[in-house]
């Protein structure tokens, strides 16, 4: 009997826009004419509405209709009360002779400079000048120099990541994406999507028709005590993926129903499956394999070397070393990986022998999609072990080979303080395990990674 494949459908709310009437009205047709019946009447602004009459406009009022017609040619003319007619003996009193002209020397304004020297006088004006100046610039320090509110400009502590692009953002991945299970060559395709699901890092959405086998790798079916993804189910409705999803479908390799994933039957997406980037063991972006997960195209990672002096303490001992890497990522604060000069103590404590320092490795893994595959440290000093204080990436992405090797401390780790670069002490704001993510978000993080 073949199977039905579960559909989830979206609810789909359809809004009428009532069709708008115009708002045109014509003018009052005893105000359209003048009373000899011209229809030549000035014209009135209306502030380009044409649908408003000059009444309602407030540009003219209503007049009576028994007000005679004035022409130009029979109106009196009349002259401002306030602008009285100058006679002759005024206009002769002040011609141009009869001004008095005003010097510094009879200007109360101004200082006298008649009796100054050339060089006294320019001292007098650049004053003046330097003054005017001063004045200008203080103007302009009042109305610009206010204090910046941090909560526009600056990141809150422990966030560390930018907003961009929003969650449920979504966009064509212009890389050659291929994926691929013990072996098995699944899919090779141009056109994968970005799809955002959280703030962090995007994930591939694949078109189902660009499965090499779909009759071979991909399976409708039910499952006994399978879990679907709901919250998946819940991302893709909520903004506006899919209207209708099923979610019965796994990816089958080698006879085995390796993960389920879903595929969009109606909506934006339509046609395209969403893939939970660990349900395969490869993903690839042409000939570079995808670690951890897959990378933002809106982030990246700058590495420079470092000459700047950099200093910490791991409880009372003093690390210091000018032969730094800077690593700096989008979102992140700036780290700071060291060559194995960072394991001589600079500074021994007085009165004390200077202490051993060595690392050794713990066996634990980290995965970074921007920096590569690296391990974790321990750090034993004077006999004081640190577990997890450092790491270095021993296989490093080409972009950041520079790295390779190098150490990097934690500054969650509780036993580093007074972090300084070139003497000026550094804060080190927490950055929480989880970046502040929601518990649906953690959800769909573990589940795709």
């Amino acid at each position: 009997m073949a199977h039905t494949p579960t559909s989830y459908f979206g609810n789909t709310n359809i809004h009428s826009m009532a069709a708008s009437q115009s708002p045109a009205e014509s003018l009052d047709p005893q105000l359209a004419q003048t009373s000899n019946g011209s229809s030549n009447a000035p014209a009135v602004d209306t502030g380009g509405d044409a649908s408003v009459s000059p009444i309602e406009s407030g540009n003219l009022q209503e007049l009576p209709a028994n007000i005679p017609e004035t022409t130009p040619s029979d109106a009196p003319e009349t002259a401002p009360a306030s602008a009285p007619e100058a006679t002759p003996a005024v206009v002769a009193s002040l011609t141009e002779d009869s001004i008095p002209e005003t010097t510094p020397a009879n200007d109360p304004e101004t200082t006298p400079t008649k009796d100054l020297s050339l060089e006294e006088r320019n001292a007098i004006e650049a004053a003046a000048r330097k003054e005017a100046a001063a004045r200008k610039a203080a103007l302009l320090r009042q109305k610009y120099s206010r204090p910046l509110d941090p909560t526009k400009y600056l990141d809150p502590i422990g966030s560390f990541h930018p907003r961009f692009p929003k969650t449920g953002h979504h966009e064509r991945c212009r890389k050659r994406i291929r994926g691929s299970h013990e072996s098995v060559l699944l899919f090779d395709t141009m056109h994968a999507r970005y799809v955002f699901e959280n703030d962090y890092f995007p994930i591939f959405y694949v078109r189902f028709n660009d499965f090499f086998n779909p009759g071979e790798n991909l399976k409708s079916t039910r499952v006994k005590d399978a879990k679907v993804d709901e919250n998946g189910i819940k991302f893709m409705m909520m903004y506006g993926l899919a209207t209708t999803i099923e979610a019965d479908w796994w990816i089958k390799v080698n006879g085995k129903l390796i993960a389920q994933i879903h595929y969009i039957t109606e909506g934006p997406l339509q046609g395209f499956c969403r893939i939970p980037f660990k349900a395969i063991d490869t993903w690839r972006e042409e000939e570079d394999q995808i670690v951890g997960y897959p990378r933002d195209p809106y982030k990246r990672v700058d590495v420079h070397q470092c000459y700047r002096t950099i200093q910490f303490k791991i409880d009372d001992h003093v690390f210091q070393s000018n032969q730094a890497v800077a690593v700096f990522q989008v979102g992140f604060p700036a780290r700071f990986y060291f060559g194995h000069d960072i394991l001589k103590l600079k500074k021994p404590l007085t009165g004390r022998k200077m202490p051993n320092v060595h690392a050794k490795k713990n066996g634990k893994r980290i995965v970074c999609p921007y920096k590569g595959e690296g391990e974790y440290y321990n750090l034993e000093i004077g006999g004081k072990e640190y577990e997890n204080i450092m790491w270095a990436y021993d296989r490093p992405n080409a972009e950041v080979a520079i790295i390779k090797n190098r150490f990097c401390f934690s500054t969650r780790h509780q036993n580093i303080s007074s972090f300084r670069i070139e003497g000026a002490s550094q804060k080190l704001p927490p950055i929480p395990a989880d970046h502040g993510m929601t518990m649906e978000e953690r959800e769909m993080f573990n589940n795709d990674t």
